[in-house]
């Protein structure tokens, strides 16, 4: 699936972006010192969404637009939040209308931000209790509407888009392990499978809440395995069946999953704000939660990165 072609034309697409750019790459002194390590902070958060999807929404849409030459077309997602700001912010810059699909338990924040990326192209819907209702809603009215369907994680350019984020961090160092959040898995897939052509040693190290760990029961169970009831605390990491594609490809690439319980991401939230001023969304801060779950052992001296995915946290979270 990893077409060497498609990717560089992806990394072609978010360079040329008017409001992608290269991110942070921070060394953190404080949490480099206490595990006796390098640990650096991929500043995803700090993107115009302040998430990482902008990435591989940009990138599909572009591409529907470029290789498949459409014109006055309709866009169709379904969101936790951070996927549609990155819908609204492209179909608005190019003049695109389209729909999108949240579920009622969307934090205002995240709200208010779509509205204001999407402005007059936009319809928004606020339907179902969790992202996965919100989903299927968004299908029926794609298949009743002349709409197209871009799929927050489970698809090809999706997923080339937030590969990028493995580009960029290889341009800048040598990891030796790469800690991701994961939802749907489009992150850690992209990264991973990038990240396993660059360098086969750099260990690829997923993280999940805990009450929303689709990815680790389904790997598990080596199927696809879809979770009855999830905690929706980590908004932007809570889906009850992860990708086709995603699954396929996390198979292949993801060394070790973590699983973090409410509580001890709360607890990291709090400290990252407090020492470092940085504002994370749960699903933000599951890589650095993860840090006190590995083996010591298995970070001394090594240089670690911890994809900070997003900061669009409502301040009543705090």
């Amino acid at each position: 699936m990893f077409s060497k072609k498609f990717f560089n034309n992806s990394i072609k697409n978010i360079k040329n972006s008017k409001f992608i750019f290269k991110t942070l790459l921070e060394k953190n002194k404080r949490l480099s010192e206490k595990y006796k390590c390098n640990i650096f902070f991929k500043r995803e958060d700090l993107q115009n969404t302040r998430s990482f999807k902008i990435r591989g929404a940009y990138n599909k849409i572009k591409n529907l637009i470029i290789n498949k030459n459409l014109n006055n077309i309709n866009i169709v997602s379904a969101s936790a939040g951070n996927h549609a700001q990155g819908i609204s912010l492209t179909c608005n810059e190019l003049k695109i209308t389209h729909d999108i699909f949240l579920p009622k338990i969307t934090p205002i924040q995240k709200i208010n931000r779509i509205k204001y990326f999407g402005n007059k192209y936009l319809t928004l819907h606020l339907v179902g209790n969790n992202f996965d209702e919100s989903l299927n809603a968004a299908n029926d009215y794609c298949n009743n509407n002349d709409s197209i369907f871009v799929h927050p994680y489970d698809d090809e350019d999706v997923i080339f888009g937030q590969a990028t984020i493995g580009y960029e961090i290889y341009e800048d160092i040598n990891p030796d392990i790469i800690i991701i959040p994961i939802g749907g898995g489009g992150l850690i897939s992209g990264i991973g499978k990038y990240s396993k052509i660059k360098n086969p040693k750099c260990l690829i190290y997923g993280v999940e809440p805990s009450g929303a760990d689709s990815m680790n029961v389904s790997i598990k169970n080596n199927k696809i395995t879809t979770l009855e009831n999830i905690n929706t605390f980590v908004d932007g990491a809570c889906v009850k069946r992860v990708g086709e594609k995603t699954f396929n490809m996390s198979q292949n690439v993801i060394n070790n999953i973590y699983i973090i319980n409410n509580n001890q991401l709360s607890y990291t939230m709090v400290d990252i704000y407090q020492n470092e001023g940085i504002i994370l969304e749960p699903a933000g801060a599951l890589s650095i939660s993860c840090l006190n779950n590995i083996n010591k052992s298995k970070l001394k001296n090594k240089n670690i990165v911890c994809v900070l995915s997003g900061g669009n946290n409502d301040i009543s979270r705090y």
